[in-house]
């Protein structure tokens, strides 16, 4: 079951999806429901891959370890599964995570946050990510733009007779 919980007068456009009930997602829901974000909740990666579908998020906050489908099988499996609008990540783990699954979740683009946090570090890449997602979002609209541009077109179709030079 996915909550719903918007407690700031100034919530932006923004939708943030909490994962897991340990320690790391419990901090950063409780952090992040007093910023201007919309603020989703999913218990377990498996219910999270449900929500998804159906309440799409700019950003995923979750637990690196849970049962069942975890923070980095998440990623995975939201990549995979047509029609998910693919949102950025961060996965809270604790301090004595695995070097190489580091690694591998750095080498896929997902931010990690080490268990205990400070807010303002939270709050940073929470804002980094979600720059991440605008740049990528003005980028697709621009493609879109180039494509269907009738400059582009016609300087398709003509094609000079004689060599620059």
């Amino acid at each position: 079951m996915v909550v719903i919980g918007v407690r700031s007068s100034r919530v932006s456009g923004e939708t943030i999806l909490i994962v897991g009930s340990g320690d790391g997602a419990t901090a950063a829901g409780a952090i992040l429901d007093g910023a201007p974000y919309r603020v989703l909740r999913a218990a377990d990666g498996l219910r999270a891959l449900e929500a998804l579908g159906t309440k799409p998020a700019q950003l995923v906050v979750a637990d690196w370890a849970m049962p069942g489908l975890d923070g980095m099988g998440l990623r995975r499996a939201v990549r995979d599964r047509p029609g998910i609008a693919a949102p950025q990540f961060i996965l809270v783990r604790e301090p004595l995570a695995d070097a190489q699954r580091v690694v591998e979740a750095l080498e896929a683009g997902v931010e990690s946050l080490t268990v205990p946090f400070e807010p303002a570090e939270l709050l940073a890449r929470v804002r980094a990510e979600l720059r991440e997602v605008a740049l990528r979002a003005d980028q697709t609209r621009l493609q879109a733009l180039v494509a269907t541009s009738p400059v582009r077109s016609t300087a398709a179709r003509t094609t000079p007779t004689t060599p620059w030079r």
